[in-house]
């Protein structure tokens, strides 16, 4: 079951004879369930190879894996040496945003023009398989930081309940990466906010009677972020299958582009 709202509001800020602006913002939710599964697939049902799994009662997009373990108040319990321990398979998050914005504007001065887009989306996960490897392997920026610093800060406790506030890099990020550690530990917020695209164009005065139209453009696409809670791009998808949707294993990173146009009409 699909339940959804989208929302487009246009406005003229400025309309004069040589100055002209206009803006426009799009809102997007979308929420669903699943009410019933083929009665051969019983409560849940995996989809691709990934950790996307169908439960009555859930979305389309939930994700479920190894869990830390933790104590009766919720703490994250560590071995003597550190490394974290693993709990039951449970829901990790999902790869469903609570709302996608994009926010456009349109300027003209004479015979010049200027189009930004923005993009934003708030709320979902993703996980990140390939920030796990590169974390247990000690690669990562990430890993060079907490060695530095003398280990991982954390909040957790041993068994017996001791606390402990920094934990061995090395035993920390090896419990965590690779697809068989935790993978709640792999989980990030998708929320990010982009710039989509930013075209500076202008249009060329011609006297002809052949040619009737002439304008040139500099466009660039997914240029850069404002705000990224994630290691990778949350757009990115490792497989372009159902069960590949907030997922990430080294997948080729998305690309900036650049691009010139150049438009004639006769």
């Amino acid at each position: 079951e699909n339940k959804g709202l989208e929302i487009a509001v246009g406005l003229n800020v400025i309309k004069d004879k040589d100055f002209k602006w206009t803006t426009s913002v799009n809102y997007t939710a979308n929420r669903n369930k699943i009410l019933r599964l083929h009665e051969k697939l019983g409560n849940t049902y995996p989809i691709g190879g990934n950790f996307n799994v169908l439960r009555i009662g859930g979305s389309f997009g939930d994700f479920w894996g190894k869990t830390f373990k933790r104590d009766d108040k919720g703490k994250i319990v560590v071995a003597d040496d550190g490394t974290p321990m693993g709990g039951p398979d449970g829901y990790i998050g999902t790869s469903n945003p609570k709302a996608i914005v994009g926010w456009g504007n349109s300027l003209s001065y004479k015979n010049f023009t200027l189009n930004i887009g923005i993009d934003g989306r708030f709320g979902g996960n993703v996980i990140s398989n390939t920030q796990g490897y590169l974390n247990s392997f000690g690669y990562s920026k990430e890993s060079a930081d907490a060695r530095d610093a003398g280990g991982v800060v954390v909040d957790v406790v041993k068994q017996d309940g001791t606390a402990v506030n920094l934990a061995p890099a090395q035993k920390w990020y090896q419990g965590i990466g690779n697809r068989d550690g935790i993978i709640e530990g792999q989980v990030y917020s998708a929320t990010n906010i982009r710039l989509r695209e930013l075209a500076l164009g202008y249009t060329i005065p011609v006297k002809s009677n052949v040619l009737k139209f002439a304008s040139v453009s500099l466009v660039g696409r997914n240029l850069f972020f404002f705000k990224n809670n994630a290691p990778y791009d949350p757009e990115l998808n490792t497989t372009t299958s159902v069960g590949g949707q907030g997922f990430d294993i080294f997948g080729l990173p998305t690309t900036r582009s650049y691009g010139l146009n150049l438009k004639l009409t006769f």
